[in-house]
C-alpha cells in the first residue's frame, strides 16, 4: 500500500529529524531503534491487510509468513518495553508513545494489539495504571491480543439442576386457557365461573407436581376467559452448561484472518421446562 508506506516515510523523518534541545531527555540511539520497530510493524499489519484483501489462494502461504513475523517481532518488542520499565528504564516506553501519538486512528487500530499488550502488563503511565481488557471464555480462558473470537456449534449440555421461580403472568380475555392449578384453587375457580368471569370449563384429574421438594396435588383446568385474568405461578427452569466450539482470527484493523477452532468454551443458561403450577388467579 503506496500510501501507508508514505506515511511511514514522513512519521520516520520526523522522528529522525528531532533535536535534543527540544526534548526533556536526550534522544538516544534507544529510542530511535524501539521507534524503527514500532515503525516496522505498522508496515508489517498493512502488509498482511493487503494480502488479506487480495483474494489470491496462492497467497496463503505469504499470509502465514507475515503473521508469524509480526507476532514474533511483536513479542520481542513488548518485551523489550516491559522488561525496561521494570528495571527502571522508560526510554522504550515512551518511544513507542511517541510514534503511537502520531498515528491516525486507522494506523493505531494496527498497533492496538502491542498497545493493549503493554497496558496488561501493569506499566503505570504517569499516576494511571493500566489493566488487561482480555475477555475471558469459561473452560477455554482469556482472548489473546491481536485476535477476535466468536462462539460456533454446540457441542454438548450438561444438566446442573432444577428450580422454581414465582412468576405472575396476565391472560386476556375472550381466550382458551389451559392450566394447572393447585387443587386448593379448584372453589376459586368454581366462584369464577358462577360469577360470569370465566365459561366453558373443564376440570381434570388431581396428580402431585414436585415442586421445591414437595409435592403439590394439582389439576388441569381449561375455560375460555370472559375477562381479563391474573395468575401467580410457580414456574420450573433448568439450569444447564452448554458447551460450544469457539473460534478465532487474527485481527488487523480494518481486515481479519480465515475463522479457525481454538478450542471450546461454556455459558450457563436457565431455560423453562414448560412445567408450572398457579398458586393464585384472580380477575383484574
Amino acid at each position: 500500500m503506496t500510501f501507508s508506506k508514505n506515511i511511514l516515510l514522513v512519521l520516520l523523518l520526523m522522528l529522525l529529524s528531532r533535536v535534543t534541545p527540544v526534548l526533556a531527555e536526550p534522544y538516544t540511539s534507544e529510542d530511535i531503534c524501539t521507534e524503527k520497530k514500532t515503525l516496522s510493524l505498522l508496515n508489517q499489519a498493512w502488509h498482511i491487510s493487503d494480502l488479506t484483501h487480495c483474494g489470491d489462494p496462492d497467497k496463503l502461504n505469504d499470509y502465514d509468513k507475515a503473521t508469524n513475523r509480526w507476532e514474533n517481532d511483536r513479542t520481542e518488542l513488548i518485551k523489550h518495553i516491559v522488561s525496561s520499565y521494570e528495571n527502571g528504564n522508560t526510554k522504550p516506553f515512551k518511544a513507542f508513545k511517541n510514534v503511537y501519538n502520531l498515528l491516525d486512528d486507522h494506523s493505531r487500530d494496527a498497533l492496538k494489539p502491542i498497545y493493549n499488550d503493554i497496558r496488561s502488563s501493569g506499566i503505570v503511565d504517569g499516576n494511571r495504571l493500566y489493566f488487561a481488557q482480555s475477555e475471558y471464555y469459561p473452560g477455554y480462558g482469556y482472548s489473546k491480543s491481536g485476535y477476535k473470537y466468536r462462539r460456533g456449534r454446540e457441542l454438548e449440555r450438561e444438566s446442573k439442576g432444577f428450580y422454581w421461580q414465582d412468576e405472575q403472568q396476565n391472560h386476556s380475555s375472550n381466550v382458551n386457557i389451559d392450566l394447572v392449578i393447585n387443587t386448593n384453587l379448584l372453589s376459586m375457580v368454581q366462584s369464577l365461573l358462577t360469577g360470569g368471569f370465566i365459561k366453558n370449563l373443564t376440570i381434570g384429574k388431581p396428580f402431585p407436581v414436585n415442586v421445591d421438594g414437595s409435592n403439590v396435588m394439582s389439576v388441569k383446568v381449561s375455560f375460555q376467559s370472559s375477562n381479563n385474568l391474573s395468575t401467580n405461578v410457580k414456574r420450573k427452569f433448568e439450569v444447564c452448561k452448554v458447551w460450544f466450539e469457539l473460534e478465532s482470527a487474527s485481527s488487523f484493523f480494518m481486515s481479519s484472518g480465515p475463522w479457525q477452532l481454538c478450542g471450546k468454551t461454556f455459558t450457563i443458561v436457565h431455560e423453562s421446562t414448560g412445567e408450572q403450577v398457579v398458586n393464585e388467579i384472580k380477575p383484574q
